[in-house]
């Protein structure tokens, strides 16, 4: 800290640092067996401020930070990311789900992953009071950094769920995810399949954000307070514009999509609905340049003593787009070929675990590598599509992703009573929109529909339908939930003795929202029941 002079005015400045080291284990990951994890963390934040008074009336104030994280995972002996049943049955696996117990295995959605992020930001804000009226106007813009590697899906899922089992002449009966495990008959295996398996990504995005503000003393008992404020947030490209080449796909970087054969044909058909999806984007998603938040504020004392206020006021809030809707957006085609190999029963078992497909389908050796170049994949995966029925999934946002917002109001009334006594109530209210949720618009993995125990083999639903029948269940983030909040506030205060202050407060609240987390959490599951709105959509998981 100092003070000094600078070009004759007073000045005040400020250096801080701060830095952090963790480590912990994790026990768990989604109350999974197996699934310890180790993780590390590293922080190092710097920060310095200056203020200058320019004149009686006028002041300035400037700040420039920079700050690093850095996050590491790591395999636990006892939990591997990688194990096979005992009698390599299974194949190379990740994970292992028994519908409706605990899975077993880490999670290979989130791991194995290591990420950093840096930010640099720089400030400032300009103060001016002329008698009755204050102005502020300033801003801020912050270069934002976001890398690290994420192996989403390179490690196969086995999903066991419930089902009907039926012998010829008996009725149906309902088995769970282990008479399904017992038989060996799994309803999904998920596993991305890459050209060149290396998950990293490097982010750079830029935000700005500039505010004016007027406090003007109408009264002696009256303030009101009026202001705008403008974000924007440019969205993630990658360092290296690989992300950006994937995105921007046309038919003519893909060779050999060839209608006439059958196997081409069928690459082609799911190739193009694929670029129907991507809506010719040239970046993860469209900018959104229309963040104009307006606030105002009032407090007003009609007793003209000083005893009594009333304070009111709305502000529209806008949010930074998290960073994790691009970082879980790298498995894009065709680099990365993220598929479901259990929704059609051509292999049985286990067999539809991709190690165990001629050709071989893998590298020898690798844990998901495509045996194969970017040239052969009409013919390789028209060929995976079109014998077992697979269908391509993936992870993006939506291209008109917008930013979510937040309008928040109150209005209360605050008072001073006699023996030392506050009393204090207000109305709070907020309401969330355009916030991000993660749907599955071609709807979710189809389960085991039938066993037959006396044939040894299950039948998978035919009439079940997808929106669109080239794709498989992706994954889509999406800027279309909302929610709400109502709060009122009771808050007393007294000193009845010298020495004692004894404060109450008291609060009921009632909150909506369409979903309340965008992953997965303590188990629950953030899709909605009904993603294909046959029966009222994401809507109907609006709830108390």
């Amino acid at each position: 800290d100092g003070q000094f002079a600078l070009f004759g005015r007073d000045a005040t400045a400020a250096v801080r640092y701060a830095g952090a080291t963790d480590g912990a284990r994790i026990p768990t990951v989604d109350d999974a067996l197996s699934s310890e994890t180790d993780a590390t963390s590293s922080t190092n934040n710097v920060a310095s401020s200056l203020q200058v008074t320019l004149g009686d009336r006028t002041s300035l104030e400037a700040r420039i930070s920079w700050g690093r994280t850095t996050v590491d995972f790591a395999e636990v002996p006892g939990s591997p990311l990688v194990f096979s049943s005992p009698q390599g049955r299974s194949g190379p696996v990740g994970r292992i789900r028994f519908d409706p117990y605990s899975p077993i295995g880490v999670d290979p959605s989130s791991f194995a992953q290591d990420r950093l992020g840096e930010t640099t930001a720089a400030a400032g804000m300009v103060a001016m009071n002329r008698g009755n009226h204050e102005f502020r106007f300033g801003g801020e813009f912050r270069y934002v950094r976001f890398a690290g590697r994420l192996d989403r899906g390179y490690r196969a899922e086995i999903d066991f769920t419930s089902g009907y089992t039926f012998d010829i002449g008996d009725p149906p009966a309902m088995g769970d995810g282990v008479v399904f495990a017992a038989a060996g008959l799994p309803a999904n295996i998920f596993q991305t399949l890459a050209l060149e398996p290396d998950s990293r990504l490097d982010l750079r995005s830029r935000e700005l954000a500039v505010f004016i503000e007027h406090r003007w003393k109408v009264a002696p008992n009256l303030l009101i307070t009026a202001g705008l404020r403008y974000d924007y947030a440019s969205p993630p490209r990658s360092h290296d514009g690989e992300l950006e080449q994937r995105l921007s796909l046309t038919e003519a970087n893909v060779p050999g999509l060839d209608v006439s054969d059958p196997i081409r044909a069928q690459f082609a058909s799911t190739f193009r609905a694929y670029l129907t999806h991507l809506d010719g984007r040239k970046t993860i998603y469209d900018s959104d340049g229309d963040n104009f938040g307006p606030r105002i504020g009032l407090v007003w004392d009609p007793s003209r003593r000083g005893t009594f206020a009333v304070r009111g006021g709305y502000g529209l809030v806008y949010d930074v787009p998290l960073g994790t809707v691009v970082m879980q957006s790298r498995n894009t085609f065709p680099a990365y070929v993220p598929l479901n190999f259990g929704v059609q029963g051509i292999f049985p078992g286990y067999a539809r675990n991709p190690a165990f497909f001629p050709g071989p389908l893998l590298v020898p050796g690798s844990l998901n590598q495509l045996n194969g170049s970017a040239e052969s994949l009409p013919e390789v995966l028209g060929g995976l599509f079109f014998v077992t029925g697979n269908a391509l999934s993936f992870t993006l946002p939506e291209r008109r992703f917008q930013t979510p917002h937040a309008h928040e109001w109150n209005v209360g009334v605050e008072t001073v009573l006699p023996a030392r006594s506050r009393l204090a109530a207000r109305y709070v209210g907020t309401a969330g929109r355009e916030l991000t949720r993660l749907a599955l618009p071609n709807g979710g993995p189809f389960t085991n529909a039938r066993y037959l125990p006396s044939l040894g083999f299950e039948i998978h639903p035919l009439v079940e339908k997808r929106p669109d029948p080239d794709l498989g269940p992706y994954e889509e983030f999406r800027s279309d939930a909302s929610s709400s909040y109502h709060a009122l506030e009771i808050e007393g205060e007294t000193s009845p003795i010298d020495g004692l202050d004894v404060r109450a407060a008291w609060t009921w609240s009632h909150a909506i929202d369409d979903v309340s987390d965008v992953f997965k959490t303590s188990g629950t599951s953030p899709f909605a029941q009904d993603e294909l709105a046959r029966h009222g959509g994401p809507r109907a998981e609006r709830a108390s």
